[in-house]
């Protein structure tokens, strides 16, 4: 008579996903990681530290959370950043379990599964934009002066309160 398994109806055992040395930019959304947590997290990295970028990685049904988190963090970050999304798929290990009590390890099988890696990155504006819009008025001059027209020297068919032609009677 065979003997039968203490765990007859055994379940795939899945190993972590293989990724590099852990950087302290690089977070890494898991199912178990609050998605609060995983935004504040990062939005302390990019506001309050002088790093250039984070990287967010999410991985299988962690993907649409990964990225409704970078537009979060995009969304709610006191500096202006920008969102540059990577897609590709990672090949990840699954052990199973084999029913002979005499074998030392289970058998391994690799599936595919989908990645996202979203840098995002702090934007750092030149010098000229940086300044004011307005510039002072020159001395001697009242300051009144009219704005300049976009898209040349049309007048435009806007619906506003305008007084038609001028100068015809």
């Amino acid at each position: 008579q065979a003997k039968t398994s203490a765990r007859p109806h055994a379940a795939i055992i899945k190993r972590p996903a293989p990724h590099p040395l852990v950087n302290p930019l690089d977070l890494y959304l898991a199912s178990s990681t609050p998605t609060k947590a995983f935004i504040a997290r990062a939005l302390r990295l990019l506001d309050r530290t002088s790093v250039p970028h984070v990287f967010l990685h999410g991985l299988g049904k962690q993907v649409g959370r990964c990225c409704d988190a970078a537009l979060e963090v995009q969304k709610g970050s006191r500096v202006a950043v920008m969102l540059l999304p990577l897609t590709g798929t990672v090949e990840v290990v699954d052990e199973v379990p084999v029913k002979d009590e005499l074998a030392e390890d289970g058998i391994t099988q690799t599936r595919n599964s989908s990645a996202i890696h979203i840098k995002v990155q702090k934007v750092v504006f030149p010098e000229e934009e940086a300044q004011p819009l307005q510039q002072a008025a020159p001395e001697g001059d009242s300051g009144a002066h009219e704005a300049p027209r976009k898209g040349g020297k049309s007048k435009g068919k806007g619906k506003g309160k305008g007084k038609g032609k001028a100068g015809k009677s």
